[in-house]
């Protein structure tokens, strides 16, 4: 008897690999993504100029999806407050491109994989572990609250973008396979999404985004002074980091969990939710005291109170536009949910409680054992620890 498209994966028969320099990684999106509204940005697309939105004068029935405070009531809370419009820096997001142009042509490749979450993991393979739980606790606030079969790979895909946040990953060793997320290859997830029934053009997207995400994150990581160039320019800082934090591909993948299609690099709704997704990230973790002194905080620079505020008046902006779009019902509660799950979620309580993970409990353990593969191609019962060769540097 044939095997299903999902068996054929689990089982470890891998899509052909795809071997290409990091040049022709990074020339690749700047072609599918273009430039939006900024000359010279690409792959850092953006449709909307939120610098010229305007306040959404009457609110309608979406503001019972998600979470909702309005700007007028956020001062009520002590963690928050007034809102500032920032100045505009949107521009200069084409200065972070050519930047990175340069570091494609100049930097060396750095293999190390060194493990970036600050949490005193003792292995690649455990930070993916953890990287796993995270990624299928969000999709519990985004979604729906459960975490069915029928979303494997949308849950693998959140999972190995979460890996490129915490992992310094190779974006050449993403693509051709050389690096795995609990033993799946980056083109293994993106073939399950479609053996899920996600519409191509749509997989696809997410497939760019994720590629995006991780040249952005190696970059991030290898280079400080790259950050130099988004400090104190709020604007500029959420473009980045919208793109660094893949919550555009994330947000395909909560659509893709409701089997609603969207209009790709040019929809607008998608880009507001991606915006809100940091934003609402940003100020809870502000709230709760461990935003301050992160490597990729938002809010660094000379008044943070300033920039902070200026945050909050471009997440009531987005909220406000998102709130015109026709899928503002499957996108709010992923734009507005970090308001609250900062709170909940291990990754951030993790942050609160000295920076020690916390112990994976044995129906943890389980959950994340279904989505690992292991040297024989199938799946694992268990959570297994592997020594990662200089060959394939895998997880």
């Amino acid at each position: 008897m044939p095997t299903t498209a999902h068996e054929e994966l689990t089982l470890g028969h891998s899509p052909a690999r795809q071997v290409m320099t990091l040049g022709e990684i990074w020339q690749t999106l700047k072609d599918y993504f273009g430039d939006g509204y900024i000359r010279n940005s690409a792959p850092f697309r953006f449709n909307v100029h939120l610098c010229e939105t305007h306040r959404v004068a009457v609110h309608n029935e979406n503001v019972f999806f998600g979470v909702h405070i309005d700007e007028d009531t956020m001062p009520l809370f002590g963690s928050l407050g007034e809102t500032v419009k920032p100045p505009c820096t949107c521009e200069h997001i084409a200065t972070v491109r050519q930047y990175i142009d340069d570091l494609v042509k100049t930097a060396s490749i750095d293999d190390s994989y060194g493990i970036f979450s600050r949490k005193n993991e003792a292995s690649v393979e455990e930070t993916c572990s953890y990287a796993m739980r995270d990624s299928l606790q969000w999709w519990v606030h985004w979604h729906d609250g459960s975490v069915a079969r029928t979303d494997y790979w949308k849950h693998l895909y959140i999972g190995i973008a979460t890996s490129c946040d915490d992992i310094l990953v190779p974006p050449a060793h993403l693509v051709d396979g050389t690096y795995r997320f609990l033993g799946h290859t980056a083109s293994d997830i993106i073939a399950g999404l479609l053996s899920e029934g996600v519409d191509a053009e749509n997989v696809r997207y997410m497939e760019m985004c994720l590629w995006r995400e991780s040249v952005v994150q190696y970059f991030e990581k290898i280079d400080p002074k790259l950050r130099d160039l988004l400090l104190e320019k709020t604007h500029v800082m959420s473009q980045f980091h919208v793109a660094s934090a893949n919550t555009l591909g994330c947000a395909a993948a909560t659509l893709a969990g409701r089997s609603v299609k969207f209009g790709g690099v040019e929809d607008e709704g998608m880009e507001m939710a991606a915006y809100g997704n940091c934003f609402s990230m940003g100020i809870a973790k502000e709230a709760l005291g461990i935003a301050q002194g992160e490597p990729t905080e938002p809010t660094a620079g000379w008044d943070r109170n300033q920039l902070n505020a200026e945050l909050r008046w471009m997440y009531a902006r987005v909220m406000g536009q998102l709130d015109t779009h026709e899928l503002v019902k499957y996108l709010r509660r992923y734009a507005s949910s970090s308001l609250y799950f900062v709170g909940l979620n291990d990754r951030y309580l993790e942050r609160m409680q000295g920076r020690r993970r916390r112990m994976l409990t044995p129906q943890m353990q389980a959950l994340i054992a279904s989505y690992t593969v292991g040297p024989s191609g199938r799946l694992e019962v268990n959570v297994v620890q592997q020594e990662a060769t200089e060959q394939d540097k895998a997880c």
